[in-house]
C-alpha cells in the first residue's frame, strides 16, 4: 500500500535562530477514511512528537507518537520510555499495555523495614514502577550514573530476592541428612607416592580444608576456585579418592565433551600409574546406545565407580548406587538447577564441590556463588612455565606471522583465539572460520579449525590431530579453547580484539600456554582504535599475572562505564541491578537474606507473606516449594 504523506513546516526550538524552520514529511500506513484531515486540520498549528529518521536530505517521521493542539503542551512528556519491541509491535501500543498494567497493580504489602525505606528516602514499590515506566528526570533513567532513589529501591528488590533465594537453597541442602566419609588415606598416599612431583602447600590446604566437609553429617557444599593451571583436578581427585575408598561413587561433570574426554583420560591415567583397579568411565552424549547402556548398569551396581562426564549425567535414566561425591568443573557455564539436578540422583544425599578456574570479584562471588562454602587455590601450579604478555596493535600482523614461522620451526604449538565464529554485519570482530583461512594459506597442513558448531567427534579428532601434527600446529579457535584444553607443547596463544574481552576471561585464555616445559608467550592483538579503558584494560594484562587481583578490577572498570557484551563477560543477567556499582545494595541484601533466614525460615510472619509476593514477581518462588518441604 502507498504511504500517506503530510507536508509540513516545522519551527525550529532553538532559541539561537527561533525563526528557523525545516521541511518534515509525516508518512502514515494504512489509514481509513478521512483520518489525517481529522488529525492535520489545513491551517492550524498541531505539537507532534516521533522518532525522526534522515532519508535522501529530507526528514522523515514515521507515524509520530503524540499529536496534540498547541494548548495542550503540557500533555507532551519530556522523556518517553523506548521498549525494545518484537516486529509488527509498536512502541506506543506497548506503551499503552504497559499503562493497563500499571493501573492494575496493587499497593503490595512492604517487604523492606521501615528504616532501611527511611534511611535511603526509598519510595513503595508501586511508585518505583510507575517512575520507572514514566521517568521525570535523567536520574529515573537506568542507565544513569546518579539513579533515582525509585531505581536503586528496585534494584534492592532484586537483588535481594536472588540473595533470599541462595540463602534458602543452601539453607534446605544443609538440613539434609548425609553421609560422614572418614580419614581414609590409603587410596591419597598412593596416588601421592606415584606423582613425580610433590603437592604443593596451597593445593595441600585446599585438600585438608575440603576433606573436613566430608566428615561432618551435613552435605558439602563448597566452591573451589584456582587459577588456569592451578591443579584444580587433582585437588578434586584427592577429595575423591577417600570417598572411593569407602565404596561409594563420585561424578564429575564438565561442559563439553572434548574436556570430558580430557578429564577422563587424566583421571585414568593417574588411577592407573597408582595402581588403583577404579573403573574410571566416560559419558558424554555422542556415545553408542549399547555403550550408553553398559555405563548405566555400571553405576547402578554397588561398588566405587568414577565417572566424568557432560550434561548426559543429568538424564533421567542415569542412576547412581550410592553417589558420594559431586565436583563440577567449570561451574559458570552451568545453572544452579542443573547442579541441583545431580546432587539429587542419591539419598542421603552427596557431596558436592564446584571448580570454577575463571578467577572472581568478591561481589561475584557473593551473587553466584552465595549459597557455597569457598576455597582458594593462590597462585598458579608452581610447576606452570611462566608466561609473558605482549600486547600490540593489528597494524603488527605481519611481524606477529613471522615470529609464529620460528615457533612453529621449533615444533611448538599455537593457539589463535577469535571472539566470533562467523562474520557479522553488526560486528567488526575478526571471524574465525576466516582467520583460519588466511592462516591456512600461511601455513599448509598446519592449520587447524575449533569452534562450537563442529560435532563432538570431530572436534576430539581435530584436537588429536593438532597435538600430534610432527611439525608444529596452529589452531585457531573460538574461546572454546578457554575450558581447558590441555596441550603439554603449546606455548603461544594470540587472542584476537582482545579490547572486547574481559580481564578475567583474557588471563583465563593466557594460562593455555602455561602448560609447556618452555616459557610461553600471550599476544594480545588489538584493534586501532581503543577506548581509555580497553587501553587501560589490556595494560594491565600486561603488567598483572594475579587472577584475582585481575577479577577485582576488571569490575572496576565495568562500572567506569564501559560493559562488554553478554557473552564476553561473567556478569549475571540482571535486569535492574547494576553489579559494577551496586555493590552497596548487594552487601545489604546479602545481610539481610542472612537476618531474614535465621529469623524467620518459614516466611510465615506478615514481613515473610510479603518477601514471598517479592520472590514470585522475580521469578525466584521456585525456591518456596523447598521452604515448604523443610
Amino acid at each position: 500500500t502507498a504511504p500517506h504523506l503530510i507536508e509540513a513546516s516545522i519551527r525550529c526550538q532553538d532559541p539561537a535562530h527561533p525563526n528557523h524552520r525545516i521541511s518534515l514529511e509525516i508518512v502514515y500506513f494504512h489509514t481509513k477514511g478521512d483520518y489525517l484531515r481529522r488529525t492535520f486540520p489545513e491551517g492550524e498549528t498541531r505539537l507532534i512528537s516521533g522518532k525522526l529518521t534522515r532519508r535522501r536530505e529530507q526528514w522523515v517521521m514515521l507515524h509520530p507518537d503524540y499529536i496534540l493542539t498547541s494548548d495542550r503542551v503540557d500533555a507532551l512528556p519530556n522523556l518517553e520510555p523506548i521498549y525494545g519491541l518484537s516486529q509488527s509491535l509498536s512502541n506506543r501500543l506497548f506503551c499503552q499495555a504497559i499503562n493497563q498494567a500499571l493501573s492494575g497493580l496493587p499497593n503490595l504489602p512492604e517487604w523492606h523495614r521501615a528504616e532501611t525505606l527511611a534511611e535511603h528516602q526509598w519510595p513503595s514499590f508501586l511508585f518505583a514502577m510507575r517512575r520507572a515506566h514514566h521517568p521525570k528526570t535523567l536520574e529515573d533513567l537506568l542507565g544513569s550514573e546518579t539513579r533515582s532513589p525509585a531505581l536503586r529501591r528496585l534494584a534492592s528488590d532484586e537483588l535481594l530476592a536472588q540473595q533470599l533465594s541462595l540463602r534458602f537453597m543452601r539453607q534446605c541442602y544443609r538440613h539434609r541428612h548425609g553421609v560422614t566419609y572418614p580419614d581414609l588415606h590409603q587410596f591419597r598416599d598412593q596416588v601421592c607416592a606415584s606423582l613425580p612431583f610433590q603437592l604443593s602447600e596451597t593445593q595441600q590446604n585446599a585438600i585438608e580444608e575440603i576433606r573436613q566437609d566430608l566428615q561432618h553429617p551435613e552435605p558439602m557444599l563448597r566452591l573451589l576456585l584456582g587459577e588456569v593451571s592451578s591443579g584444580k583436578t587433582l585437588v578434586a581427585l584427592m577429595v575423591m579418592l577417600d570417598v572411593l575408598e569407602s565404596g561409594a561413587k563420585c561424578a564429575l561433570l564438565v561442559p563439553s565433551e572434548t574436556l570430558a574426554r580430557q578429564r577422563q583420560e587424566t583421571l585414568s591415567s593417574l588411577l592407573r600409574r597408582a595402581g588403583l583397579d577404579i573403573p574410571c568411565l566416560l559419558l558424554v552424549g555422542s556415545l553408542n546406545a549399547s555403550t550408553k547402556k553398559e555405563i548405566y548398569a555400571t553405576l547402578a551396581y554397588p561398588g566405587p565407580v568414577l565417572v566424568a562426564g557432560t550434561h548426559a549425567l543429568i538424564q533421567d535414566k542415569v542412576l547412581f548406587d550410592n553417589l558420594g561425591l559431586v565436583a563440577i568443573d567449570e561451574q559458570h557455564r552451568f545453572g544452579v538447577h542443573q547442579r541441583m539436578a545431580l546432587s539429587h540422583k542419591a539419598t542421603p544425599p552427596p557431596g558436592v564441590l564446584v571448580m570454577n578456574a575463571t578467577p572472581i570479584s568478591r561481589t561475584l562471588l557473593m551473587t553466584h556463588y552465595g549459597d557455597l562454602d569457598a576455597t582458594r587455590l593462590i597462585g598458579r601450579n608452581p610447576r606452570a612455565s611462566a608466561i609473558k604478555t605482549a600486547v600490540i596493535g593489528n597494524h603488527r600482523l605481519q611481524e606477529l606471522i613471522q615470529r609464529m614461522h620460528s615457533v612453529l620451526e621449533n615444533r611448538q604449538r599455537i593457539f589463535w583465539v577469535c571472539p566470533l565464529r562467523e562474520e557479522s554485519e553488526k560486528s567488526d570482530l575478526a571471524a574465525t572460520e576466516n582467520r583460519y583461512t588466511i592462516l591456512n594459506k600461511l601455513f599448509p597442513r598446519q592449520c587447524f579449525l575449533l569452534h562450537e558448531e563442529i560435532p563432538a567427534t570431530q572436534k576430539a579428532k581435530t584436537i588429536a590431530d593438532f597435538h600430534a601434527a610432527p611439525n608444529g600446529a596452529i589452531l585457531v579457535a573460538t574461546t572454546a579453547v578457554e575450558v581447558g584444553i590441555d596441550i603439554h607443547d603449546a606455548t603461544t596463544i594470540i587472542v584476537e580484539a582482545a579490547e572486547h574481552f574481559g580481564l578475567a576471561q583474557l588471563h583465563q585464555l593466557r594460562g593455555g600456554a602455561g602448560h609447556a616445559e618452555s616459557p610461553g608467550t600471550c599476544v594480545l592483538l588489538h584493534g586501532q582504535h581503543l577506548s581509555v579503558v580497553a587501553k587501560e584494560r589490556l595494560e594491565m594484562m600486561r603488567q598483572s599475572d594475579d587472577g584475582f587481583a585481575l577479577a577485582e578490577a576488571d569490575l572496576r572498570l565495568r562500572s567506569g562505564g564501559e560493559i562488554l557484551g553478554a557473552k564476553q563477560n561473567s556478569l549475571p543477567q540482571m535486569r535492574l541491578a547494576d553489579l559494577a556499582r551496586d555493590q552497596d545494595l548487594l552487601k545489604r541484601a546479602h545481610d539481610e537474606a542472612a537476618y531474614i533466614v535465621q529469623h524467620d525460615p518459614q516466611l510465615q510472619t506478615e514481613r515473610g507473606a510479603a518477601l514471598r509476593v517479592l520472590l514470585h514477581l522475580f521469578q525466584r518462588d521456585a525456591v518456596l516449594s523447598l521452604i515448604q518441604a523443610g
